[in-house]
């Protein structure tokens, strides 16, 4: 199957974009934000056969007055501010495979350039690379644990592309174990590996955590 898609794009400034003021976390919106508006576009293709599927999209957006936070390292404050021109283009890459009747998995990979077309910095908070491995082990119909693990690469904070944040992998899994039609158990571990890393500049991400949980179904309709 191909697919391509082009078309103009536009968005108005969110309202946390435009009003967020908050001194304790040294974040502040921007009122005076311009919509951001642009063009994009997109050509992907995909392959499926028997126990097989790829696929891969190439995509690019062309922007004006793109909405960007940025962290200042001088006062510690991250704040919102429109980027005159911003260029965006990169290719997503999946691919599934069934190995037998109880082991499949999957990866997917992200690769993007996205820089400030006047001075051909990097775009804050834009990762040029991203993957994703999930690993699925069902040896009965009822039972399923997947495994997966999450990169994603470093970032700048600000335009000028003098701090960063450091890339980062994440472990998790997921238990499902269903008894009958009417309970069911889960567990679920985040964070397994207990990685040390931030999505936001000075806001660590939480560290490792297990969940668990039954599910009763104390009625099933017809």
């Amino acid at each position: 199957k191909f697919s391509a898609n082009a078309g103009k794009v536009w968005r108005a400034p969110a309202f946390t974009e435009l009003y967020w003021n908050q001194p304790s976390y040294s974040m502040y919106g921007n009122p005076d934000l311009k919509p951001e508006h642009g063009v994009s576009g997109d050509f992907g293709f995909e392959y499926s056969r028997q126990k097989i599927r790829f696929s891969a999209t190439a995509f690019f957006i062309d922007s004006k007055d793109l909405i960007a936070w940025e962290y200042d390292p001088l006062t510690w404050e991250t704040r919102v501010k429109n980027l005159d021109k911003a260029r965006q283009y990169g290719v997503e890459l999946e691919g599934g495979h069934i190995i037998n009747s109880i082991l499949s998995h999957k990866l997917n990979y992200t690769y993007l350039n996205a820089k400030d077309a006047s001075t051909k910095k990097e775009l804050p908070y834009r990762a040029a690379h991203t993957l994703n491995y999930s690993l699925t082990f069902k040896p009965i119909e009822n039972l399923s644990l997947s495994a997966s693990v999450y990169y994603k690469d470093k970032v700048f904070t600000n335009a000028a592309n003098t701090v960063k944040l450091d890339g980062f992998f994440t472990f998790d899994f997921n238990l499902n174990y269903t008894a009958n039609e009417y309970l069911s158990l889960w567990i679920k571990g985040i964070n397994v590996g207990d990685s040390k890393y931030e999505l936001t500049a000075d806001y660590p991400m939480p560290g490792a955590a297990v969940y668990g949980g039954i599910c009763v179904k104390f009625w099933q309709g017809q």
